[in-house]
């Protein structure tokens, strides 16, 4: 796993775990909105602690106000709460765009998003959020940009910083195509299907430690009597499991003297204050 990922995961653990502060808190918990009896829609909450809803983005920075207001107004039908707290956590960038909201609000604010959604002479347009989408290798908004973008020569003539601009837009969408076309492919052979070409290969399964080697070099280390330090000198451990186990132990919160960090990189994300027509 890449280094940046396990930075953005922990950031984002100590940001949730000072916010809950020792409450309960709750991971993908299922949440869902009705109307009239009938369900419009369901999600899963990253994480939900008392009047605070997390979502975690590994990479993307974008506007996810839809997908955490749906989520608002699910939690608050069913738990009759009058306002949460929503938090989308950015793991590249270590930052995080935070608002309230009430419930009258939030149920208007869906309101408004199913008359777009339900709207007859709706067409589909691409956008950032088609990675999500089960629909993009089959998508008419999908396919008119991208053969816009090649028809137009974006694919390999960047003979200007505003050229470049547009392919890193539509990236997203054309990296989303790619995966959706490799999970059809894939479930398609494994349904017994054929494609022309192409076959399942299988692989062995990645090797993970299991807790019998701990107990076979606890016995060892006993036996020819070597240091506990030593062994653990040459492990390593993720941030949050380390902070977990000083805390079971000592009762007290781990040090961030005993947490260096790595050296500093850059990630490339939307800039917010120039808006590219």
């Amino acid at each position: 796993m890449p280094t940046e990922f396990n930075a953005g995961v922990e950031w984002a653990y100590g940001y949730v775990t000072t916010i809950a502060n020792g409450m309960e808190v709750q991971l993908e918990d299922k949440l869902t909105y009705t109307r009239g009896g009938d369900v419009l829609y369901f999600g899963y909450a990253d994480v939900i602690c008392g009047d605070h809803i997390f979502d975690y983005k590994e990479s993307s920075e974008g506007d996810y106000r839809p997908q955490l207001n749906g989520y608002a107004a699910s939690y608050m039908q069913s738990t009759f709460k009058e306002e949460v707290t929503c938090h989308v956590m950015y793991g590249q960038t270590q930052r995080v765009d935070t608002w309230t909201i009430g419930a009258e609000e939030a149920d208007e604010y869906v309101a408004e998003m199913f008359k777009l959604i339900e709207a007859p002479d709706k067409k589909p347009e691409a956008n950032e959020y088609c990675k999500w989408c089960k629909h993009i290798s089959s998508c008419d908004g999908v396919n008119d940009l991208m053969v816009k973008a090649v028809g137009g020569g974006l694919m390999c003539n960047f003979d200007s910083p505003e050229r470049l601009a547009e392919a890193k837009k539509v990236l997203p969408v054309f990296k989303a195509w790619v995966e959706g076309v490799d999970k059809l492919t894939k479930s398609t052979l494994e349904g017994g299907g054929d494609i022309p070409g192409f076959k399942l290969s299988r692989r062995r399964g990645r090797q993970f430690v299991s807790r019998d080697f701990f107990t076979a070099v606890a016995g060892e280390m006993a036996k020819r009597n070597f240091s506990v330090l030593d062994v653990l000198s040459k492990c390593s451990i993720a941030v949050p499991k380390a902070k977990e186990i000083y805390k079971e132990i000592t009762g007290e919160d781990l040090s961030e003297d005993f947490l260096p960090r790595g050296k500093e990189f850059s990630v490339v994300v939307a800039d917010k204050t120039k808006k590219l027509e």
